[in-house]
Protein backbone atom coordinates (compact mmCIF):
# COMPACT_ATOMS: atom_id res chain seq x y z
CA UNK A 1 0.00 0.00 0.00
CA UNK A 2 2.82 2.40 0.63
CA UNK A 3 4.55 2.12 -2.50
CA UNK A 4 3.47 4.68 -5.30
CA UNK A 5 2.46 3.80 -9.51
CA UNK A 6 5.80 6.14 -9.80
CA UNK A 7 8.28 3.95 -7.70
CA UNK A 8 6.94 0.81 -9.30
CA UNK A 9 7.64 2.08 -12.79
CA UNK A 10 10.71 3.46 -11.76
CA UNK A 11 11.67 -0.29 -10.67
CA UNK A 12 10.32 -1.57 -13.94
CA UNK A 13 12.33 0.73 -15.55
CA UNK A 14 15.88 -0.19 -13.31
CA UNK A 15 15.15 -3.66 -13.79
CA UNK A 16 14.66 -3.99 -17.43
CA UNK A 17 17.06 -1.20 -18.07
CA UNK A 18 14.25 0.37 -20.54
CA UNK A 19 11.58 3.28 -20.08
CA UNK A 20 9.30 0.96 -21.67
CA UNK A 21 5.90 0.50 -20.18
CA UNK A 22 4.52 -2.56 -18.13
CA UNK A 23 1.21 -3.65 -18.78
CA UNK A 24 0.72 -5.57 -15.26
CA UNK A 25 2.29 -5.84 -12.02
CA UNK A 26 2.01 -8.62 -9.59
CA UNK A 27 2.93 -7.76 -5.79
CA UNK A 28 2.35 -10.66 -3.79
CA UNK A 29 3.66 -12.37 0.00
CA UNK A 30 2.92 -15.18 1.35
CA UNK A 31 3.71 -17.71 4.50
CA UNK A 32 2.27 -20.29 3.01
CA UNK A 33 3.43 -22.97 1.27
CA UNK A 34 6.57 -21.45 1.69
CA UNK A 35 7.71 -17.48 3.00
CA UNK A 36 7.79 -15.67 -0.85
CA UNK A 37 7.86 -12.13 -1.34
CA UNK A 38 7.82 -11.38 -5.38
CA UNK A 39 7.22 -8.29 -7.76
CA UNK A 40 6.83 -9.27 -11.22
CA UNK A 41 5.69 -7.75 -14.23
CA UNK A 42 4.32 -8.26 -18.07
CA UNK A 43 5.74 -6.24 -20.45
CA UNK A 44 3.46 -3.97 -22.95
CA UNK A 45 5.26 -5.35 -26.21
CA UNK A 46 6.48 -8.79 -26.60
CA UNK A 47 10.09 -8.36 -26.66
CA UNK A 48 10.36 -11.39 -29.13
CA UNK A 49 8.46 -9.22 -31.87
CA UNK A 50 10.93 -7.41 -33.57
CA UNK A 51 12.98 -10.02 -34.64
CA UNK A 52 15.69 -10.17 -31.96
CA UNK A 53 15.01 -14.14 -30.84
CA UNK A 54 14.20 -15.68 -27.70
CA UNK A 55 14.62 -13.88 -24.44
CA UNK A 56 16.19 -14.92 -21.47
CA UNK A 57 14.35 -15.03 -18.11
CA UNK A 58 14.74 -11.67 -16.24
CA UNK A 59 13.75 -13.04 -13.00
CA UNK A 60 16.28 -12.73 -10.02
CA UNK A 61 15.85 -15.19 -6.92
CA UNK A 62 17.14 -13.61 -3.56
CA UNK A 63 16.79 -15.18 0.05
CA UNK A 64 16.46 -13.07 2.64
CA UNK A 65 17.55 -9.62 0.24
CA UNK A 66 20.67 -11.73 -0.74
CA UNK A 67 20.92 -12.40 -4.11
CA UNK A 68 21.46 -15.83 -5.43
CA UNK A 69 21.00 -15.95 -9.07
CA UNK A 70 20.60 -13.48 -11.57
CA UNK A 71 18.08 -14.48 -14.88
CA UNK A 72 17.27 -17.33 -12.96
CA UNK A 73 16.58 -19.95 -15.51
CA UNK A 74 14.82 -22.37 -13.17
CA UNK A 75 12.54 -20.21 -11.15
CA UNK A 76 9.47 -20.40 -14.40
CA UNK A 77 9.09 -22.30 -17.02
CA UNK A 78 10.66 -20.88 -20.37
CA UNK A 79 7.14 -20.14 -21.52
CA UNK A 80 6.92 -17.24 -18.99
CA UNK A 81 10.22 -16.01 -19.71
CA UNK A 82 8.49 -12.37 -21.08
CA UNK A 83 7.44 -11.62 -17.31
CA UNK A 84 10.11 -9.76 -15.08
CA UNK A 85 11.00 -8.84 -11.45
CA UNK A 86 12.33 -10.16 -8.81
CA UNK A 87 11.20 -12.98 -5.84
CA UNK A 88 12.97 -13.24 -2.15
CA UNK A 89 11.88 -16.62 -0.37
CA UNK A 90 13.57 -17.10 2.72
CA UNK A 91 12.96 -20.84 2.92
CA UNK A 92 16.26 -20.91 0.70
CA UNK A 93 19.34 -21.96 2.37
CA UNK A 94 21.69 -18.69 1.90
CA UNK A 95 24.61 -21.56 1.45
CA UNK A 96 23.37 -23.07 -1.13
CA UNK A 97 25.51 -24.42 -3.75
CA UNK A 98 25.39 -22.26 -6.78
CA UNK A 99 25.68 -25.41 -8.77
CA UNK A 100 22.90 -27.48 -7.43
CA UNK A 101 20.08 -25.50 -6.54
CA UNK A 102 18.39 -25.90 -9.58
CA UNK A 103 17.88 -29.80 -8.65
CA UNK A 104 16.50 -28.78 -4.62
CA UNK A 105 13.07 -29.87 -3.76
CA UNK A 106 12.46 -26.35 -2.83
CA UNK A 107 13.63 -24.69 -6.18
CA UNK A 108 10.78 -26.99 -7.58
CA UNK A 109 8.30 -26.37 -5.03
CA UNK A 110 8.90 -22.65 -5.28
CA UNK A 111 8.91 -22.55 -8.99
CA UNK A 112 5.12 -23.99 -8.88
CA UNK A 113 3.98 -21.45 -6.43
CA UNK A 114 5.39 -18.89 -8.81
CA UNK A 115 4.15 -20.50 -11.95
CA UNK A 116 0.24 -20.39 -10.58
CA UNK A 117 0.08 -17.29 -8.89
CA UNK A 118 1.40 -15.47 -12.83
CA UNK A 119 -1.10 -17.90 -14.73
CA UNK A 120 -3.60 -17.01 -11.80
CA UNK A 121 -2.51 -13.27 -12.53
CA UNK A 122 -3.44 -13.28 -15.67
CA UNK A 123 -6.43 -15.26 -16.21
CA UNK A 124 -8.03 -12.43 -13.36
CA UNK A 125 -6.84 -9.81 -16.07
CA UNK A 126 -8.34 -11.72 -18.73
CA UNK A 127 -11.70 -11.86 -16.89
CA UNK A 128 -11.81 -7.99 -15.46
CA UNK A 129 -10.16 -6.29 -17.66
CA UNK A 130 -11.24 -7.98 -21.08
CA UNK A 131 -10.27 -5.62 -23.95
CA UNK A 132 -7.13 -4.78 -22.40
CA UNK A 133 -6.45 -8.77 -22.26
CA UNK A 134 -7.05 -9.29 -26.09
CA UNK A 135 -4.79 -6.83 -26.73
CA UNK A 136 -1.95 -9.01 -24.62
CA UNK A 137 -2.74 -11.58 -26.03
CA UNK A 138 -2.49 -10.72 -29.78
CA UNK A 139 1.03 -10.31 -29.21
CA UNK A 140 1.75 -12.70 -26.61
CA UNK A 141 -0.34 -15.71 -27.29
CA UNK A 142 2.66 -17.94 -28.36
CA UNK A 143 4.50 -17.54 -25.42
CA UNK A 144 1.21 -19.63 -23.78
CA UNK A 145 0.92 -22.13 -26.86
CA UNK A 146 4.05 -23.30 -26.28
CA UNK A 147 3.20 -23.59 -22.47
CA UNK A 148 0.00 -25.63 -23.62
CA UNK A 149 2.64 -28.37 -25.31
CA UNK A 150 5.28 -28.20 -22.61
CA UNK A 151 3.47 -27.35 -19.15
CA UNK A 152 1.38 -30.51 -18.25
CA UNK A 153 0.66 -29.73 -14.89
CA UNK A 154 -0.92 -25.86 -15.13
CA UNK A 155 -2.34 -27.18 -19.21
CA UNK A 156 -6.35 -26.65 -17.95
CA UNK A 157 -5.53 -23.22 -16.58
CA UNK A 158 -3.26 -22.10 -19.31
CA UNK A 159 -6.14 -23.09 -22.16
CA UNK A 160 -8.53 -21.06 -19.85
CA UNK A 161 -6.47 -17.95 -21.40
CA UNK A 162 -6.53 -18.99 -24.61
CA UNK A 163 -8.84 -16.95 -27.08
CA UNK A 164 -10.00 -18.32 -30.46
CA UNK A 165 -12.29 -17.70 -33.06
CA UNK A 166 -15.71 -19.70 -33.56
CA UNK A 167 -18.75 -20.14 -35.80
CA UNK A 168 -20.68 -17.55 -33.56
CA UNK A 169 -18.15 -15.40 -31.92
CA UNK A 170 -14.76 -14.44 -32.44
CA UNK A 171 -12.12 -14.55 -29.24
CA UNK A 172 -13.89 -16.65 -27.37
CA UNK A 173 -12.62 -18.80 -24.34
CA UNK A 174 -13.37 -22.50 -24.25
CA UNK A 175 -15.77 -21.86 -21.40
CA UNK A 176 -17.70 -19.91 -23.95
CA UNK A 177 -18.02 -22.76 -25.82
CA UNK A 178 -18.91 -25.09 -23.68
CA UNK A 179 -22.00 -22.72 -22.78
CA UNK A 180 -23.13 -23.05 -26.48
CA UNK A 181 -23.11 -26.61 -26.95
CA UNK A 182 -25.73 -28.17 -27.80
CA UNK A 183 -27.57 -30.65 -24.71
CA UNK A 184 -26.00 -34.09 -25.42
CA UNK A 185 -22.77 -32.70 -27.07
CA UNK A 186 -19.65 -34.71 -25.24
CA UNK A 187 -17.11 -33.27 -27.79
CA UNK A 188 -15.07 -29.57 -28.42
CA UNK A 189 -15.24 -29.84 -32.50
CA UNK A 190 -12.69 -27.37 -34.25
CA UNK A 191 -11.80 -27.37 -38.07
CA UNK A 192 -8.18 -26.19 -39.21
CA UNK A 193 -8.66 -23.47 -42.38
CA UNK A 194 -6.00 -21.16 -43.72
CA UNK A 195 -9.05 -18.10 -43.13
CA UNK A 196 -12.93 -18.33 -41.56
CA UNK A 197 -14.21 -18.24 -45.05
CA UNK A 198 -12.43 -20.96 -46.62
CA UNK A 199 -13.33 -23.24 -43.13
CA UNK A 200 -17.35 -21.97 -43.56
CA UNK A 201 -17.51 -23.26 -47.21
CA UNK A 202 -15.80 -26.53 -46.61
CA UNK A 203 -18.88 -29.54 -46.99
CA UNK A 204 -16.92 -30.92 -43.57
CA UNK A 205 -18.47 -27.69 -41.98
CA UNK A 206 -22.02 -28.19 -43.49
CA UNK A 207 -23.95 -30.28 -40.92
CA UNK A 208 -22.57 -28.23 -37.95
CA UNK A 209 -23.61 -24.96 -39.54
CA UNK A 210 -27.23 -26.69 -40.46
CA UNK A 211 -27.28 -27.78 -36.97
CA UNK A 212 -26.04 -25.02 -35.14
CA UNK A 213 -23.32 -26.96 -33.38
CA UNK A 214 -20.00 -24.89 -32.37
CA UNK A 215 -16.94 -25.35 -34.22
CA UNK A 216 -13.56 -23.48 -32.79
CA UNK A 217 -11.71 -22.24 -36.24
CA UNK A 218 -7.55 -22.88 -36.06
CA UNK A 219 -5.52 -21.59 -38.49
CA UNK A 220 -1.88 -22.84 -37.64
CA UNK A 221 -0.85 -26.63 -37.82
CA UNK A 222 0.65 -26.60 -34.09
CA UNK A 223 -3.03 -25.27 -32.50
CA UNK A 224 -4.18 -28.57 -34.12
CA UNK A 225 -1.17 -30.65 -32.94
CA UNK A 226 -1.61 -28.93 -28.81
CA UNK A 227 -5.04 -29.78 -28.89
CA UNK A 228 -4.32 -33.19 -29.92
CA UNK A 229 -1.90 -33.85 -27.63
CA UNK A 230 -4.01 -32.01 -24.68
CA UNK A 231 -7.33 -34.58 -25.72
CA UNK A 232 -9.78 -32.85 -24.03
CA UNK A 233 -10.72 -29.67 -21.66
CA UNK A 234 -13.03 -29.98 -18.60
CA UNK A 235 -13.80 -33.85 -19.73
CA UNK A 236 -14.62 -32.55 -22.91
CA UNK A 237 -12.78 -34.33 -25.75
CA UNK A 238 -11.36 -31.87 -28.62
CA UNK A 239 -12.38 -33.56 -32.06
CA UNK A 240 -11.50 -32.29 -35.49
CA UNK A 241 -15.08 -32.45 -37.85
CA UNK A 242 -13.15 -33.94 -40.60
CA UNK A 243 -12.38 -37.08 -38.25
CA UNK A 244 -14.39 -39.95 -38.19
CA UNK A 245 -15.41 -39.50 -34.46
CA UNK A 246 -17.08 -35.94 -35.56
Amino acid sequence: REVSEEEYRSFYEYITHSKNLYRWKLHFSTDVPMSIKMLLYVPMQNPEAFGFGSSDVSIDLYSRKVLIKKGCRELVPNYLRFVKGVVDCEDLPLNISRENYQDSALISKLRSVVTKRILRMLESESKNNKEEYLKWYSDFHLFLKEGMHTDHENSELILSLTRYDSTFANNITLDQYIEKMKPGQKNIYYFLAPNKEQAASSPYMEPFIKNEVPVLYLQVNIEEMILRQLNEYKKFQFVNVESAES
